[in-house]
């Protein structure tokens, strides 16, 4: 895409430019990086999951979105046991979002998308990606209005889309997306939340 009067790549402008790689003879960004290579954390291949959101879906289960793996867990919160709810290879995943009917947005900034999820039991479907270019970055559901709203850092743009889910066994054919007009800022964009309405 082209803004501001210059070419941007969502690769160019991520945070991973640097390699998570182990060396000891080249400092880390901090002492946690550093550690992190004698951890569980350290997978195989020397990539880092980099953990980036939490979400808490009921008083039982949480959902955890990780940057550099493509990985989405599930979290018990009795025992703190994780589990894998998701594997989604070149997907790096910012921000997770609990909408209603049971749906999951999460953002995926190397793809430059908004993804939505479907929660039923143990598992974890994808139903629908919409377009979200420039680094989506973070997620806030407007319950009153239906309606979804991502930044994006890179394209300085606020996405939105109305979406209704019907309770129905067949959502991916039967959810009504609706792309509402971007808002363009003025500046890099990163959290959004929703304010309430003064009385």
């Amino acid at each position: 895409g082209e803004y501001g009067g210059g070419e941007y790549s969502d690769d160019e402008y991520s945070d991973d430019s640097y390699s998570d790689e182990y060396n000891p003879s080249r400092p880390y960004r901090s002492d946690i990086g550093r550690r992190l290579g004698y951890t569980p954390e350290y997978v195989a291949g020397g990539v880092y999951r980099q953990p980036t959101s939490i979400a808490v879906l009921d008083q039982e289960r949480a959902l955890i979105a990780t940057k550099l793996t493509g990985q989405l867990f599930w979290l018990d919160l009795s025992t703190w046991q994780m589990t894998e709810a998701l594997r989604s290879p070149g997907s790096n995943w910012n921000d997770l979002s609990q909408l209603d009917h049971g749906l999951i947005a999460a953002t995926d900034s190397k793809r430059g998308q908004v993804a939505l999820f479907r929660r039923t039991g143990d598992q974890l479907q994808t139903v629908r990606r919409l377009d979200a270019p420039g680094f989506p970055n973070k997620l806030v559901w407007d319950k009153a209005a239906n309606t979804l709203l991502a930044s994006a850092r890179w394209s300085r743009r606020v996405y939105r889309w109305q979406i209704e889910a019907p309770e129905t066994s067949n959502l991916s054919q039967n959810l009504n997306v609706r792309a509402l007009a971007a808002a363009d800022l003025p500046l890099c964009a990163g959290e959004i939340i929703t304010l309430p309405k003064k009385n």
